[in-house]
């Protein structure tokens, strides 16, 4: 467990599954430009 709160510390790419890799990265330039 003490390593789940790091996990969700980690970025949102970190977060998300490597089965999805398109996703994480449409999420980080999507926050990228919304920011």
């Amino acid at each position: 467990m003490a390593t789940s709160p790091p996990r969700l510390l980690a970025s949102p790419e970190e977060r998300l599954p490597a089965e999805e890799p398109t996703s994480a990265g449409e999420m980080a330039l999507s926050l990228g430009g919304a920011r």
